[in-house]
């Protein structure tokens, strides 16, 4: 998940910051893909899952991924400012080369699916990032 509220060494705001200080931003595990969900999205997700009777576990998570590059790249593209990012890939990590979600029963039985879009959901934690650095 990501988004406002985000632990600001993390990817996501971690790439913000760098690229609003006009700083390089280091883009390691590239071409590893990961399932974002925007923190919103997962807020509605749960308070579905609370107002239904479904039990047992359910996956909270867009179900889909992304390769970091493509999300690196969507934030620097966004802020105008792509070439700050110096996508030094390393592929020496022993992480997965993709982790993402079964969503089905989030989906199927609940009726749920991601309100917010991956680029403006991006765009939404641009902005909150730019507030909470003044």
């Amino acid at each position: 998940m990501f988004g406002p509220g985000e632990d600001k060494e993390r990817l996501v705001p971690y790439l913000i910051n760098r690229l609003e200080q006009n700083q390089e931003a280091l883009c390691l595990q590239g071409i590893k893909k990961r399932d974002y969900l925007f923190v919103k999205d997962a807020a509605l997700a749960i308070v579905k899952l609370f107002d239904s009777s479904l039990e047992g576990a359910v996956n909270i998570a867009s179900g889909k991924a992304i390769s970091i590059v493509d999300l690196a790249t969507m934030i620097g593209e966004t802020m105008k400012k792509k070439q700050l990012i110096n996508y030094a890939i390393s592929r020496d990590s022993a992480e997965p080369e993709m982790i993402t979600a079964d969503i089905s029963r989030l989906k199927d039985e609940l009726k749920w699916s991601p309100h917010y879009s991956l680029p403006a959901a991006v765009k939404e934690t641009i902005t909150w990032c730019r507030r909470e650095r003044t």
